[in-house]
C-alpha cells in the first residue's frame, strides 16, 4: 500500500482491517456494534485523515467504488457515513448499487418504496427520498428529525429505490 501511494504520489488515508467475523454474520457495522473498538479507529482515522486532504480542495462528495463484488464498498461507505456523523458532521450516504442495493440492511432498515432511482426518475422529491437516522447507544434508528438530534448524530440516507431493469442503461440515460 505504501509504495502504490508513493508511485501515485497520493498519501495513504487508512489501512482498512477487515471486520470482525461475527459482525460480517450479522451485517452489522463496527461504527454502530463496536464504536471504541479497535476496527472503528480505522474509520475514525479515515474520517480524520480526509478532513486533513481535504483542507485545500473542499471537496463536498466521497465515492467508495470498486472494480468487483464483495470487497467492502458498502460497509466501508456506511461506517465512514457514521463516523462522520459521530463528529457531529452533516453526512448524507447514497446508495448508488442500483443491482443489488445493501445498504439499507446494514443500518436494519427495511427500504420504503422510494429511492434515488426514483428521485431521477421524477416519480418523488429528493425530500420524499431521504430518510434521516439516528445514531444512539450503538444502534441506528430512523427517525424524523432535520438532522439535528440524538448526541450521537444524524445521518441522512438515500436508499437505491425501485430496481431498474437494466441499471447500466439506466444510468446512461437523461
Amino acid at each position: 500500500a505504501d509504495e502504490i501511494a508513493e508511485q501515485l504520489g497520493l498519501p495513504l488515508l487508512a489501512r482498512i482491517p477487515e471486520p470482525p467475523r461475527q459482525l460480517r454474520k450479522k451485517n452489522q457495522l463496527v461504527m454502530l456494534a463496536e464504536p471504541k473498538g479497535v476496527h472503528a479507529e480505522a474509520f475514525r482515522m479515515l474520517r480524520t485523515n480526509l478532513e486533513f486532504a481535504n483542507l485545500e480542495r473542499g471537496a463536498r462528495t466521497i465515492m467508495v467504488t470498486s472494480a468487483v463484488e464483495k470487497e467492502g464498498k458498502s460497509t466501508t461507505a456506511a461506517n465512514l457515513a457514521v463516523a462522520f456523523a459521530r463528529a457531529g458532521k452533516r453526512a448524507v450516504l447514497v446508495d448508488l448499487d442500483l443491482r443489488r442495493p445493501f445498504l439499507a440492511r446494514l443500518f436494519g432498515l427495511v427500504p420504503d418504496r422510494f429511492g434515488i432511482t426514483d428521485v431521477a426518475l421524477g416519480h418523488v422529491d429528493l425530500s420524499d427520498a431521504i430518510w434521516s437516522v439516528g445514531i444512539t447507544n450503538g444502534r441506528a434508528i430512523r427517525t424524523h428529525t432535520n438532522g439535528h438530534g440524538p448526541a450521537e448524530g444524524v445521518l441522512q440516507f438515500i436508499p437505491a429505490g425501485s430496481t431498474p431493469p437494466d441499471a447500466g442503461e439506466f444510468v446512461g440515460t437523461k
